[in-house]
């Protein structure tokens, strides 16, 4: 009889320590399915850091500890991943990051654009450079493979979490790998036969409530802990809100937390004025830098900032980007504001932000007119260029897509239409870049060389406007100068690579009304071709209209000098995995491509996918090709396995194919 209840009662004392371990298997989980190791594929060195600068004091003393040199610029961004922060010596001085953006190192190791415009607050709302990215804290803090600002991403991977099944299903009684409460339900009902008494089925559930009750107050503790603090915030302006602090060691305590409130599906949308107690800790407005001058200057308040302009000891204020009252109220277009400032003290006009741009640069990025005019009757210089990028008035109205700013410039300077920044880009080229048909057109109606080249990369308009998928802007190009398609830049790319590159078979069509197919088939100079191109961007319908122009076949046979055919292409980005999948089944269909091909190097299009850590790739190319992992010369794929999860799926996948030849050996005795 002892021997019973001793039995029941460790099944009992299980379940309480199952109850504990169920909560802390689902964190685990989550963070196992996010994290990433730190080798992260990069053509470069990187280093994963808890936090990034916050200001341009720690930029610096990071870009010094990090020994950039001249022709580099220090980065802290996310991962790929967006799994952890990382810093970086990157290849090029720094990039203009339009409004509405993040950044992520992408791919082997280049600045990507990630839209912020589904955040709930941080998002940066005006054009900003690359390595000045600390003023946006919200693009600098990530976990769980999302930006805490991002809510539907978060919601979507707890959602994850706790809807996937546990790996381990085994229920017997006697079996130490139960991990849930079915698990132990389905141990009651296989106990031995002399059972359990009901009582005990009680205490079972008892023990359950006890535990779901406690887990309920630690977290009513943890949110009267944090209603508690001393963080004293200052009153929220209309325009302001509230920015993501970066998630330090120091409040990782609250992540189960966090995933608390994903299973009670507690993301929900809310008010853009409202107060997130967990997610939103500051004003935004104080971490870039802004004092009560910057921010009159920037809603408006002309009463509020005529009594701080009049008060304040140092009228030249700066917030952390450089900008003064004069350049947030260009850009922002208060007229009487800017006027009452160059009435008083006009010297504000030659400060310089930190990308040396001056107010007039932000009215015309701004694309604010009638304050150009009156700083231009207040004798202010509007030909100044930015040091040393070369970059004036109009470069910015064609980046900020004012066409009224361009008209301006045209009555008053005209030589500004013509000229261009640093790398030989005019403004026709910035235009055509962004998409901008209208300005394009005025443009070459006031005589700008629609010619011009770009003095760095050979790249003309009609490159950049394939490139970014512009289909307008390609047929008003195509229309007005025909010959532009067939010149080739640097690489010896043409047009056909770059539209592969956007992607936009629309455009495709639209230069076969002015080229053949021959041209299109044409290499670059590392014998780089357009179906090459379409592949590494995961650009399925351009791969399609490549197969109905009967012209696949041939892009398939060939290879570049490294020796890489379109299947290692496929494989060799991460993102949009479902399309890689299917422009490999496209190819594969026809028998036009060689799966097993391998690379000078020995690269395989497994050992890619395992490199870009590509886990719908990886799964599907071990299912329908497995012989893939032994291929003669090939370099072995584990040697490229970069995360956990991909390590997981090779073990699992040599775990059961060492069970399948177990069993057959066993028959084949049998039968002998």
């Amino acid at each position: 009889m002892s021997s019973r209840y001793n039995q029941c009662f460790l099944v009992v004392l299980r379940c309480a320590i199952i109850c504990i371990s169920f909560r802390l298997t689902d964190v685990s989980a989550l963070d196992r399915k996010i994290k990433r190791s730190n080798n992260y594929g990069y053509d470069f060195n990187v280093t994963p850091v808890e936090r990034c600068p916050m200001n341009k004091s720690e930029h610096e003393k990071a870009e010094i500890r990090m020994g950039c040199n001249e022709s580099q610029s220090y980065h802290c961004i996310p991962d790929k991943n967006h799994s952890t922060l990382i810093e970086f010596c990157y290849r090029k001085k720094q990039s203009l990051i339009q409004s509405g953006k993040c950044l992520e190192l992408a791919d082997t190791g280049y600045l990507n654009n990630v839209n912020c415009e589904n955040f709930t607050v941080g998002c940066p709302d005006t054009h900003y450079l690359s390595n000045e990215i600390y003023n946006y804290t919200a693009c600098l803090s990530v976990a769980f493979g999302c930006f805490t600002a991002d809510k539907a991403c978060l919601k979507e991977k707890c959602l994850e979490v706790t809807t996937t099944k546990p790996e381990s299903t085994s229920v017997e009684g006697d079996d130490e790998s139960m991990t849930t409460v079915s698990d132990v339900l389905k141990a009651f009902q296989k106990a031995p036969e002399h059972g359990c008494h009901p009582g005990y089925i009680v205490a079972l559930v008892l023990c359950i409530i006890f535990f779901i009750t406690t887990s309920a107050l630690a977290v009513a503790l943890c949110c009267e802990k944090r209603k508690k603090r001393k963080l004293k915030e200052e009153e929220i302006n209309k325009e302001g809100g509230y920015e993501i602090l970066p998630l330090k060691p120091t409040n990782k305590e609250e992540l189960p937390l966090l995933i608390q409130e994903c299973k009670k599906n507690s993301f929900q949308k809310k008010p853009k004025d409202s107060k997130d107690s967990y997610l939103e800790r500051t004003s935004g407005m104080q971490i870039r830098g802004f004092k009560d001058l910057h921010h009159y200057a920037k809603v408006g308040n002309n009463d509020k900032f005529k009594e701080e302009f009049s008060s304040v000891e140092n009228r030249d204020l700066r917030t952390r980007d450089g900008r003064n009252c004069l350049h947030i109220a260009a850009y922002f277009g208060h007229l009487d504001i800017c006027e009452h400032i160059l009435r008083e003290n006009k010297i504000l006009f030659l400060s310089k932000d930190n990308n040396k741009m001056n107010p007039a640069h932000w009215a015309a990025l701004g694309g604010k007119t009638s304050v150009l005019e009156l700083m231009l009757k207040y004798g202010c210089d509007l030909e100044e260029k930015t040091d040393p990028y070369e970059e004036n008035i109009v470069l910015f109205a064609c980046i900020g897509n004012s066409l009224e700013v361009c008209e301006f410039a045209e009555r008053n300077f005209p030589a500004l239409l013509r000229a261009k920044n640093r790398e030989g880009w005019n403004p026709i080229q910035y235009a055509a870049k962004s998409g901008y048909l209208k300005i394009l057109n005025f443009l070459y109606d006031n005589k700008v060389d629609c010619k011009s080249k770009s003095d760095k990369t050979g790249k003309n308009c009609l490159h950049s406007a394939c490139e970014n998928g512009h289909l307008d802007i390609c047929n008003c190009i195509l229309s007005k100068e025909p010959d532009l398609i067939s010149e080739i830049d640097i690489n010896k790319q043409h047009v056909g690579h770059f539209a592969a590159k956007s992607g936009n078979s629309e455009i495709l069509s639209a230069l076969l009304t002015k080229t053949d197919k021959h041209f299109l088939k044409m290499a670059s100079k590392d014998n780089i071709n357009i179906l090459h191109v379409a592949c590494k961007y995961a650009n399925l319908e351009f791969c399609k209209q490549l197969k109905e122009l009967n012209i696949l076949n041939d892009l398939c046979q060939e290879t570049t000098e490294k020796g890489w055919n379109a299947a290692l292409f496929i494989t060799e980005r991460s993102v949009d995995e479902d399309n890689r999948i299917k422009i490999l089944e496209l190819l594969v269909e026809d028998d036009l491509i060689d799966v097993y091909h391998v690379s000078r190097a020995g690269k395989t299009i497994l050992y890619n996918a395992y490199g870009n850590q590509s886990i719908k790739l990886v799964n599907y190319l071990l299912d329908h090709y497995p012989d893939l992992k032994g291929i003669e010369r090939a370099l072995d794929p584990k040697q490229a396995i970069k995360s956990q999860e991909i390590s997981e799926i090779f073990e699992k996948r040599l775990r059961t194919e060492k069970s399948k030849r177990g069993s057959f050996f066993p028959r084949f005795r049998r039968n002998w």
